[in-house]
């Protein structure tokens, strides 16, 4: 079939974002234990932090050879590498307008 790299691509991600999720979630819920009341800020894990972690651990637990402790190592650091929440964020993001530079585009090629 002619999609089935998509299709892989697909459930691959989707793989990585359920990881992440669940990771994430306990890793919040550690932060928010260790947290002092007087902070300015809440935290909470840092979702590329824990997405990088896993896709280098995955291909180790497909091929059923991950580090011992993996899981709780995973767990333990992503509740040190976290990131502040901080509320009222409402900028928009600015558009960027597509570069209008064409000479590329004009270029001979080569036979």
């Amino acid at each position: 079939m002619e999609y089935t790299s998509v299709e892989q691509e697909f459930y691959i991600t989707m793989m990585y974002s359920n990881l992440s999720a669940f990771v994430k979630a306990e890793a919040d819920v550690e932060i928010a234990k260790n947290t002092h009341r007087n902070n300015k800020y809440k935290y909470q894990a840092n979702r590329i932090f824990i997405i990088g972690r896993i896709r280098t651990l995955l291909p180790k637990i497909i091929l059923n050879c991950p580090p011992v402790n993996w899981l709780l190592d995973l767990f333990e650091d992503a509740a040190r590498n976290k990131s502040q929440i901080q509320p009222g964020r409402r900028d928009t993001r600015q558009r960027r307008r597509p570069n209008k530079r064409t000479h590329f585009a004009n270029r001979k090629t080569t036979t």
